[in-house]
């Protein structure tokens, strides 16, 4: 990955870094709650 020196390049790379993870850790808090609600 390219580091570019503009500050405000660097935020954004983390979200969208974050963004899968946030999305697999959602996805398994929905998951988790079905099998809890069964």
């Amino acid at each position: 990955m390219p580091q570019l020196p503009s500050p405000d390049r660097d935020p954004n790379a983390e979200l969208h870094g974050f963004e899968p993870l946030r999305a697999v850790l959602a996805i398994g808090a929905l998951l988790l709650g079905l099998l809890l609600s069964l």
